[in-house]
């Protein structure tokens, strides 16, 4: 595995991001190498490489804290694909990413339906009180008249 964390560091992208997706298939074992993920997010990786970031801390899931505290950070990622598969990786992880629920709440709001709509299954899966009550605002809110747009404002 050190191998792998070390790999991390490649100048070469597409290195650092077969070792990315390496660790995550090892899930759990590669526990040890979240802090490495973490640090990947920090030091502004190329997008390619912070999407497998995004999917390999949903994968490894442990320590909860860490691996939540790099998912929500990807959620604010400027790339969309990023924040899609954060949004998966959150859902996947469950209780354990309570912390992400203000984040994912903020990423009700985003641009991109895809992204909205893996924050709201996030919120459901986490399941917590604070996470439930987010997610049924959300979905009382956007009942009302989710086909209302500036085009068209009224019914039909």
């Amino acid at each position: 595995m050190g191998g792998l964390t070390a790999a991390l560091g490649s100048p070469q992208p597409l290195t650092a991001e077969y070792a990315v997706f390496a660790l995550g298939e090892l899930r759990y074992l590669a526990a040890g190498s979240v802090p490495a993920l973490n640090r990947l997010l920090e030091a502004g990786a190329p997008a390619e490489v912070r999407r497998a970031v995004a999917e390999a801390l949903g994968l490894i899931g442990t320590p909860a804290a860490e691996a939540v505290a790099g998912l929500t950070r990807c959620l604010e990622d400027a790339d969309v694909q990023v924040r899609f598969t954060a949004g998966l990786s959150l859902a996947r992880l469950g209780a354990p990413a309570e912390a992400a629920v203000p984040q994912l709440a903020a990423a009700l709001e985003d641009e991109n339906r895809y992204v909205r709509g893996h924050a709201a299954e996030a919120l459901h899966y986490i399941g917590t009180e604070q996470a439930k009550d987010t997610l049924i605002r959300f979905l009382m809110n956007s009942r009302w008249c989710p086909s209302t747009t500036p085009q068209s404002t009224f019914y039909p």
